[in-house]
C-alpha cells in the first residue's frame, strides 16, 4: 500500500472520529480511485453512501465488492440492506440468501436468516433466527450489538403492534436499513 493511501485512510478514520461523514466520504473516494478492486474499500466506501442516502451509488460500490470477494458475508448483509432501502425487497432478499449460502459463521447465518424473515413479514421467525445466532455468540462486536438492537427493536415492536405481519416486518426493516443496519 502506498504512503499517499495510507495518510487517505488514516485522514477518513481521522473524519470518521470526529463524525464529519462528508470529508470521510470523500476521502474514503479518493482512496477508492487510487485502489478500485480493493472490496473492504468498495464496502466502505458504499456503506457511507448508505448512511448518506444515496442509495443508487451505495448500491454500484456495494454490488462491486461484493463482486470481488462474495465469500464475505458482511458485504452481503450491506447490499442487501442498500436494496431494502432502495425498495428492492426480491434483491435484497437474493443476496440474504447468497450470502447465507457463503457463510461458514452459525452466528452470521442466524443473523442473514433473521434478515430474510423480516423482509418476508415473518416477525416471530426473524426474532428467533436472531436470538439463535446470539445465543451462539459472535467474534464480530459489530455484529454481535447489531443483533442484539434489532431483538430489542423487534420486541418493541411486537409490544407495540400485536401481531405480526408483513407490513411491520417492512416497516422494521425499512428503518434499520435507512440507518446502515443500526437503529
Amino acid at each position: 500500500m502506498s504512503q499517499a493511501l495510507v495518510t487517505i485512510l488514516v485522514d477518513a478514520l481521522c473524519a470518521l472520529t470526529v463524525r464529519d461523514a462528508a470529508a470521510s466520504q470523500e476521502l474514503v473516494h479518493n482512496a477508492v480511485q487510487e485502489l478500485p478492486t480493493h472490496a473492504g474499500l468498495r464496502f466502505l466506501y458504499g456503506s457511507l453512501l448508505m448512511d448518506a442516502g444515496n442509495n443508487e451509488q451505495a448500491i454500484e460500490n456495494l454490488r462491486h465488492a461484493y463482486a470481488l470477494d462474495p465469500a464475505n458475508p458482511l458485504i452481503g448483509i450491506q447490499l442487501g440492506l442498500s436494496y431494502f432501502d432502495a425498495g428492492k425487497i426480491q434483491e435484497a432478499l437474493q443476496i440474504w440468501q447468497a450470502a447465507d449460502q457463503e457463510s461458514a459463521s452459525t452466528d452470521v447465518r442466524a443473523y442473514l436468516s433473521g434478515l430474510v424473515a423480516l423482509a418476508k413479514g415473518d416477525i416471530q421467525d426473524a426474532k428467533l433466527q436472531i436470538e439463535s445466532g446470539l445465543s451462539i455468540g459472535s467474534a464480530n462486536q459489530a455484529l454481535a450489538v447489531n443483533m442484539r438492537t434489532l431483538c430489542a427493536k423487534i420486541d418493541h415492536m411486537l409490544q407495540a403492534d400485536g401481531p405480526d405481519d408483513a407490513d411491520t416486518g417492512h416497516i422494521l426493516l425499512g428503518q434499520y436499513s435507512r440507518n446502515g443496519g443500526e437503529m
